[in-house]
């Protein structure tokens, strides 16, 4: 895999990225990996872009991001 992906996109882990996933409609993450978790922060900045109307470039890089993550998880 590229180095693209561990150098350009910032992974979903610091508190904030867990508070803004508040009332998004994402399922809770008590359970879950630190995989699993960065897997539905980034699926929830994604579909929040996508709402907003954010330009095509970012919502691109996030569903990018988003494919990579849940390859590593289907290859753990």
């Amino acid at each position: 895999m590229s180095n693209f992906f561990h150098t350009t996109l910032e992974p979903c882990k610091t508190m904030s990225d867990y508070d803004w996933l508040r009332g998004k409609g994402v399922r809770k993450m008590n359970n879950q990996s630190p995989l699993e978790k960065n897997i539905e922060c980034t699926r929830g900045k994604m579909y929040e872009a996508y709402k907003n109307n954010s330009d095509y470039e970012e919502v691109l890089r996030l569903s990018q991001k988003l494919d990579h993550l849940l390859n590593q998880l289907k290859s753990a």
